[in-house]
């Protein structure tokens, strides 16, 4: 599989994500079911609404800079320059899913929605690293 490909894959799961958290920032009831669902209702101040509001912001941020990233790559030609920047994207990724495979793997609660693209895309950069061509 072409590697450009892959970027153009990976990043179309990011822009849904980034569509989910969008939805998470502007949707309130969203926000406070979520908010619910992972700190519970005796916790519910303002303070930490705020920090939550500020993580939703950084995860917004983050991912639409790595598709900014993904699209300046296009260009790139040289397959050994496509591998690494694969393999740095994965390593990223990597990053990004962590929190939320420690959470499935300890039994807490955990956004399957994130989990799955994640792990999807981690998995297509992963290959792109190992027999991508251009």
């Amino acid at each position: 599989m072409r590697i450009k490909s892959i970027f153009w894959i990976v990043s179309a799961i990011l822009f849904i994500r980034v569509f989910i958290i969008s939805t998470i920032i502007y949707s309130s009831a969203i926000k406070a079911f979520k908010f619910n669902e992972f700190y519970g209702v005796e916790n519910l101040s303002i303070e930490s609404l705020l920090i939550f509001d500020k993580f939703i912001m950084l995860s917004l941020c983050v991912c639409l800079a790595i598709i900014c990233l993904i699209l300046t790559s296009i260009s790139i030609t040289d397959l050994d320059s496509l591998r690494n920047l694969s393999f740095n994207l994965l390593v990223l990724m990597g990053f990004i899913t962590l929190p939320e495979l420690i959470d499935l793997i300890l039994g807490k609660p955990f956004i399957p929605v994130v989990l799955l693209p994640n792990v999807i895309a981690s998995g297509m950069l992963f290959y792109g690293y190992k027999r991508g061509s251009i």
